[in-house]
């Protein structure tokens, strides 16, 4: 939050003055919500779908991930989206329930997604994501898989959750020069 001091000089600045105190605002709050949400990834992989628990914690731990540039953090992320498709194959193999691997799914791309903004060197990049996140969600880090799901949802809403976490960003691909993997 911002100090007394840091909003009378927002003030005499004026409206750019106000922006900036915004801006210092919203780099904090992500800030604490980072560090809070990649914490609660952590304690959720207990809740991971059986077979699902060790993909989720690789994930979740960065594994193969070695950069802090943007594009290469990029293209691991779609390097994680990429195992889904095996995963859901296996899973379906070994009787696992539609359901849990939607929740599978979802939770790859979901830690995935966490994992890549915990390692981005621009926190002002991480805040933009996040309120394109709000925006479309209503949540910072996007719709929980519980919101995604209530008592009444079928097959459809299942294979339409594993479809859409197998899906990456094309225009972000792009301007990563990222080749979107053909389906």
């Amino acid at each position: 939050m911002a100090d007394q001091g840091e909003i009378a000089v927002a003030k005499k600045l004026g409206k750019a003055g106000l922006l900036l105190l915004g801006l210092m605002v919203l780099a904090n709050t992500v800030l604490f919500a980072i560090a809070w949400q990649h914490k609660n990834d952590f304690l959720r992989i207990a809740t991971a779908p059986p077979g699902c628990q060790q993909t989720w914690a690789n994930v979740g731990n960065h594994v193969g991930l070695d950069s802090s540039e943007n594009c290469a953090i990029r293209l691991w992320y779609n390097e994680q989206v990429a195992v889904i498709p095996g995963l859901m194959t296996s899973l379906s193999e070994r009787g696992v329930a539609l359901k849990g691997r939607a929740h599978c799914a979802y939770g790859v791309r979901h830690q995935a997604r966490m994992a890549a903004r915990a390692v981005m060197p621009s926190q002002f990049d991480v805040a933009l994501l996040r309120l394109r996140d709000f925006y479309t969600y209503g949540d910072f880090d996007g719709p929980d898989f519980s919101e995604l799901v209530d008592e009444k949802s079928d097959s459809a809403t299942y294979k339409a959750i594993i479809a859409s976490a197998q899906r990456t960003n094309k225009a972000v691909n792009e301007q990563c020069g990222i080749e979107q993997a053909k389906k």
